[in-house]
């Protein structure tokens, strides 16, 4: 079929629209194909542009004119009719929900605002004209072909605009969404073709069966659109993977379904995990890894935490290997191997690979592809072994035989003599009438599996045997029971007769106690009889008046027991006791039993456990003693928790264990606490009490509540004091810098935790002056110039320093002080709303720290060879830490060590009295408030007599007081600190000979936590009036858990070690073996490669044909 375009432009058009299956495919069928996809209700204009635009492959660039033509070849398609709508219909919004994707988390979120649907679902099934699909207006739509073919795309658009549809004949659609393939006696119902249409319309997106966004639009139940899936996966017309996606609080996880040929993989985030986790296990040794070592290098922990529970990772790595040090480290000395007071040696948690040469990616496929069948066809029956001769029921009886004591299932019956399934049900149960065969039930995976055996095999077979011995093991402990209860009734009915005789002599005794108990039944919860089919409340021993009981009797807290198993449990008592189904299997029974050695098994297990504990106070406990139990027969399939619950309620039935549940209210919060105990044990038992009492003060105290609400409720007033702009504006700037993600792949540099002296880290009071004077620059003293000509004062360092090259000029920020000091590359401090003179916030502080104070207060502990260079040059030196390359701040800030270093000298000076904290983020340690305080207190300690780590306290002390106005003010204070703590006689271990010292923790004096208390803007400066926080016995007036007399706190004692130089390529070791460190070195030397899940989405798609 040949035409012409409205330029006089020739079109090839192929003569079948099955072309858009072909491999030469051209652009008129895949106009076709689009138009088809969208099913019976067709296509606008608009939205065809918007599909073909989306389109693989489609090089023609959508303009007016390329789009003219696309109309002069829709016109003259036969395969296309046009409708004019009854309403225009709304724009189409393609809704792609992998742009909504958490990169950390790698979960699909669900967005609160969706596009709206404009197809919505309504079958239609017309038998004159053989057409199915969903159309909304297939009624009230009207065919305009005639008319709309002789318009221009102009006209068309001028006269019905978004009212125009096109739709594809029914062939084309099916050849769209069935292919070439399919078999044409395939017949598909109504829904089915629907669920296909709506498939096939999401192209490479998918669709999805749960979300806003899915199959739920259909408006069936889950369960009718599983078996219509199903149907479609069974012809091949659909594919499946699975889908996780995050609703609101909710996590997810169902199917993501495509046509075969626009199929996409997505990896699951698990899936993601598990393959990088086994590519970094293939590198090691033994296939064995740390744990902490893995955790580092992927950069997370709660969601390894989470994956390494999943039965699914435990397939393919052992999660709970724990290896002796040496086994990892084989180098490490003997301090390092060696636990703390004792000679045992440390062992490290660590996972292995269970089976090297695995392909995770294999395995998870095969797994995808198991798929439940309504039948299991065995294809072409084999009857090759069958004879004519000789009756069929002999011949079966013949194949059970030879099979020996393991027996055969009905299954491999057929599949062996070429029945069908249910001839060979027929002869097994024709088999079991005459008396021949012996039945037993065996657990393949998830199911229970009937087999046959012959009569003669019973006592042979190891299935068999097993489940005898468990089966007398069960009937034996019946036995004792029955004992045990008869012995108790017989004692009940003496004491029931010896109690009717004194019952009239204690009458009034009884009177009196009831009035008591009811009298103090405002302060304990009455002891009441338990009964199995009720609710009652439990006993509770009168204990004297405390604030915790006060607490649980004003929270009236409501204690309650639960015997009756369908209240216990959650579950329904119609299933049979163990006893019912032991008692029925008989030689004659035709129907097999339906108990397997495995449940019996499992079910004495139980019953010898809570024999030998009496009680166990936790479902999870149980279970994990039951597997135990199976590894140590070799049986790795792990027991379930409503797998227990069935054994638990017929052991109940039977009376072998007796379960009970305590309910505690309080309020609107409730605990549930499970016990599994003997059957003599009642809720007065010491472990059951016990238990309640904990589980009351844990979780029912009031003050915990008023505290968590108290602290609530600062936290929304603290968040009040950040939202300001330049507040966040600051933030952002330092998460700019904490996130980069530049990343070293070599492993250049070498633990040392001394080198840190050499590049200038300094010892306690140092860092402390090197901080306030930073403070007090920014704060109170700056002297930058904002406005300083660059040019002409590069041009001026140039003349003073040759070492000032072109290199380093295009290394260099904006300067603000002319002279080569810290100061030059400080920029000022950025003014924020409702915060006055004096405040600051920490980010602020760290994106203006030089590189040479940054090493004089954080201890780096590499060796890195390009910060020695920079250290050694006059002006790099003083390079801001957040202008360094990325290689080199990466190094000094990783893992944000330097923030908590940094809070660390703050609050030293905060207990010294020299600054204030404010409101703080969210326990953000670069999100706080400092007050730098203009006024503080020394005392001249020197003339104290000699003493340990207190100044005599008969002396008194002359008190110095300071105000900051200047830098030399500061240095002033600081200098005269130095000289009272240096020259006061303290630290002498002599004059305290026979002596008891009390020595305190700083952190932990009630005193100085009061100190580092937040406080508001305008109370700050009332607080700042001089006064030091602490004891005053220290020297130099501070507080004597200071130790400020010692040297070391002022001027390091030892020589720095010296330090070797790093290549470029490979590592070299310090001259000194760094034998004892060698783990810290090899975990500090990963680098953290966080894993972004938004990569896994991001999916290079080409166009299938």
């Amino acid at each position: 079929m040949s035409m012409t375009g409205k330029n006089g432009v020739g079109i090839c058009v192929p003569s079948e629209h099955f072309k858009m299956y072909s491999t030469s495919q051209n652009f008129v069928t895949a106009i076709i194909d689009e138009i088809a996809l969208e099913g019976l209700d067709g296509i606008t204009l608009e939205a065809l542009w918007t599909r073909i635009s989306c389109r693989p492959n489609f090089t023609c660039i959508l303009d007016e004119k390329s789009k003219t033509f696309i109309w002069n070849v829709i016109r003259q398609l036969d395969d296309v009719e046009i409708y004019e709508l009854p309403t225009a219909r709304k724009t189409l919004v393609i809704f792609n929900r992998y742009d909504n994707v958490d990169p950390e988390l790698g979960m699909i979120l669900e967005p609160s605002v969706i596009p709206e649907d404009i197809y919505p679902h309504c079958p239609v099934e017309d038998g004159k004209g053989k057409i199915r699909g969903s159309c909304s207006t297939y009624n009230q739509r009207v065919n305009v072909s005639r008319i709309a073919r002789k318009l221009t795309l102009g006209e068309v658009l001028e006269r019905w605009d978004l009212k125009l549809a096109l739709v594809a004949t029914q062939d084309a659609r099916n050849t769209a969404l069935m292919g070439l393939n399919v078999n044409p006696g395939l017949e598909l119902t109504v829904m089915q073709y629907c669920l296909l249409e709506r498939i096939g319309r999401s192209r490479y997106l998918g669709e999805v069966t749960q979300g806003k966004v899915s199959l739920q639009v259909l408006g069936e139940d889950p369960k009718a659109l599983f078996y219509l899936r199903k149907y479609l996966m069974k012809h091949k017309l659909i594919v499946k993977q699975v889908h996780q996606q995050k609703s609101g609080t909710q996590n997810c996880t169902g199917s993501l379904l495509h046509l075969p040929r626009f199929q996409v993989e997505r990896k699951p985030k698990a899936l993601f995990l598990t393959e990088k986790i086994i590519e970094i296990l293939k590198t090691r040794v033994d296939c064995i890894a740390e744990y902490e070592e893995i955790r580092k290098e992927l950069g997370m922990s709660n969601s390894l935490k989470k994956l390494f529970k999943t039965l699914e990772f435990q397939r393919y790595v052992k999660t709970d290997v724990w290896l002796p040090y040496r086994h990892l480290y084989p180098s490490a000395s003997i301090s390092e191997w060696k636990q703390k007071g004792s000679d045992r040696e440390k062992r490290i948690r660590a996972i292995q690979l269970i089976n090297p040469d695995m392909d995770v990616r294999e395995i998870w496929a095969k797994d995808d592809e198991v798929e439940e069948e309504d039948d299991t066809s065995t294809g072409v029956m084999n009857t090759s072994e069958l004879l004519l001769d000789r009756p069929i029921l002999s011949q079966a009886f013949n194949v059970v035989e030879n099979a020996g004591p393991e027996g055969v299932s009905q299954m491999e019956l057929s599949i062996k003599m070429g029945v069908s399934r249910l001839q060979a049900r027929t002869l097994c149960r024709n088999l079991m009438k005459k008396g021949v065969l012996s039945t037993f039930m065996n657990d393949v995976g998830r199911q229970r599996v009937c087999r046959y055996m012959c009569k003669k095999f019973v006592k042979e077979g190891k299935m068999s045997v097993d489940f005898m011995r468990e089966k007398e093991k069960m009937l034996t402990f019946l036995g004792r029971e029955r004992k045990n209860k008869q012995s108790k009734n017989k004692v009940k009915s003496e004491k029931k007769s010896f109690s009717e005789e004194r019952r009239n002599a204690h009458k009034n005794q009884k009177r009196l106690h009831e009035e008591e108990s009811t009298d103090s039944s405002d302060l304990e919860l009455k002891r009441m009889k338990v009964d199995p089919d009720e609710t009652r409340e439990l006993a509770s021993q009168e204990e004297p008046p405390s604030d915790i009981q006060a607490a649980l009797n004003e929270q009236k807290i409501e204690t309650q027991i639960l015997e009756d198993m369908e209240d216990v449990l959650g579950v329904k008592e119609h299933q049979a006791s163990f006893t019912e189904e032991l008692l029925k299997i008989s030689p004659h029974n035709i129907d097999p039993p339906n108990i397997t050695y495995r449940i019996l098994r499992r079910a004495n297990i139980i019953i010898e456990a809570v024999r030998t504990h009496k009680v166990i106070d936790d479902l999870t406990k149980l279970m994990k003693h039951i597997n135990e139990e199976e590894d140590k027969e070799g049986y790795n399939v792990k027991i379930d928790k409503k797998s227990l619950v069935r054994l638990l309620v017929k052991l109940s039935k039977d009376g072998h264990v007796k379960v009970i549940k305590i309910v505690l209210k309080g309020g609107t919060k409730e605990k549930v606490l499970s016990f599994i105990c003997d059957p003599d044990i009642t809720t007065d038992h010491g472990i059951i009490q016990s238990a309640i009492e904990q589980a009351k003060m844990k979780l029912f105290i009031i003050a915990k509540e008023k505290a968590s609400k108290t602290s609530s409720d600062s936290k929304e007033k603290e968040d009040e004091k950040f939202s300001g702009e330049s507040i966040h504006r600051s933030m952002n700037e330092m998460k700019a810098i904490s996130s980069n993600k530049d990343k070293t792949k070599s492993l250049d540099f070498v633990y040392d935790k001394k080198v840190g002296k050499k590049y200038g880290f300094s010892p306690k009071f140092v860092r402390m002056q090197i901080m306030h004077q930073l403070l007090f620059y920014l704060i109170y003293g700056y002297t930058g110039n904002e406005n300083l000509d660059q040019e002409a004062t590069v041009n001026r360092l140039r003349q003073r320093d040759n070492s000032l090259t072109d290199e380093v000029v295009e290394e260099m920020s904006k300067i603000y002080s002319e002279d080569v000091d810290w100061k030059m590359f400080v920029p000022p401090l950025p003014k924020h709303a409702g915060w006055p003179e004096g405040w600051a916030i920490v980010c602020d502080l760290l994106l203006r720290l030089p590189l040479c104070i940054f090493v004089k207060v954080i201890n780096v502990t590499f060796i890195v060879p390009e910060l020695e260079q920079y250290l050694m040059h006059p002006i790099r030196r003083h390079f801001l830490v957040r202008h360094l390359p990325p290689r080199l701040r990466n190094v000094l800030i990783t893992a944000r060590r330097y923030i908590f270093s940094i809070h660390e000298v703050l609050q030293r000076l905060c207990y010294v009295g020299l600054i204030q904290f404010g409101p703080q983020r969210l326990k953000e340690k670069d999100q706080v408030f400092v007050f730098l305080n203009r006024r503080t207190t020394l005392l001249d300690t020197t003339p104290s007599r000699p003493g340990y780590h207190q100044v005599s306290d008969d002396i008194t002390y002359t008190e110095h007081k300071y105000e900051f106005h200047r830098q030399n003010d500061v240095d002033k204070y600081w200098y005269e600190m130095w000289n009272f703590c240096i020259h006061t006689q303290l630290g002498g271990c002599m004059c305290v000979t026979g002596k008891d010292i009390v020595l305190e923790f700083l952190q932990s004096k009630q005193v100085m936590i009061d100190a580092i208390q937040p406080r508001l803007p305008q109370d700050a400066l009332k607080r700042d009036t001089g006064l030091v926080p602490g004891d005053k016995r220290g020297a130099a007036g501070l507080d004597s858990a200071f130790f400020s007399h010692l040297k070391r706190n002022w001027n390091w004692t030892t020589a720095t070690p010296c330090i070797t130089t790093v290549s470029n390529n490979k590592p070299v070791l310090a001259a000194k073996p760094l034998v004892q460190e060698q783990r810290k070195a090899r975990l500090a030397s990963l680098k953290t490669e966080p894993l972004q899940f938004d990569e896994i989405f991001q999916v290079n798609v080409t166009f299938r044909l």
